[in-house]
């Protein structure tokens, strides 16, 4: 297979406190005032009703439309807030945009986490392999705890980029190609099946 700098896959490298949705936002805005389509998904908290904890939404960078992605468990609660559920609608919402006609596919797919549930095989990490399989540019935030992880989906092929808008933005074009669409890529990183799963 090419080397990683002809894998149309990254992952914007987000050590805690630095806002990678906010970032994705910005890169996903600047693209699509160019011209290109670009889907995925950004997160958003949005305040609860009453409760101390924000919910939090994810944001489809295609339709605008905001999905709530946590339960809320109660007050004092500690338990993991993500709703499986509300997160595999929001990747079926994604993988029918990777399913549509030629001329609607989007150029690049941004994903707001390669976390525990893409690790565990779970969340988004579907969304990304088809992605890949179809050779769409994959950009996804990662944070350092999940990197291995990262490494292991990818196969050790994909780029790990600096959390700065003009380096994402840069490879983000690279990848799209200057004519605005895919071009001919590998078909998927080296850790990946022909059907996705591994």
């Amino acid at each position: 297979m090419a080397g990683s700098e002809d894998l149309s896959v990254a992952a914007v490298l987000c050590p805690h406190g630095v806002a990678a949705d906010a970032l994705l936002d910005r890169v996903a805005r600047v693209l699509r005032s160019e011209g290109y389509r670009i889907a995925g998904l950004v997160q958003r908290s949005v305040a609860s009703d009453g409760g101390a904890r924000a919910l939090l939404h994810v944001a489809d960078l295609s339709s605008g439309a905001l999905l709530r992605i946590t339960q809320d468990l109660g007050e004092g609660a500690r338990g993991c807030r993500l709703d499986p559920g509300a997160l595999a609608a929001a990747a079926g919402a994604l993988m029918a945009r990777l399913d549509v006609a030629a001329d609607t596919v989007p150029d690049a797919l941004i994903l707001n986490r390669f976390g525990k549930a893409e690790a565990e095989g779970k969340g988004l990490r579907g969304v990304a392999e088809q992605a890949c399989l179809r050779g769409i540019p994959v950009l996804a935030a990662l944070r350092p705890g999940h990197r291995a992880d990262w490494e292991e989906f990818s196969g050790g092929a994909a780029v790990i980029l600096p959390p700065d808008e003009a380096r994402v933005l840069t490879w983000l074009r690279v990848a799209i190609g200057s004519d605005g669409g895919a071009q001919q890529r590998p078909s998927r990183p080296a850790g990946m099946t022909e059907g996705g799963a591994r």
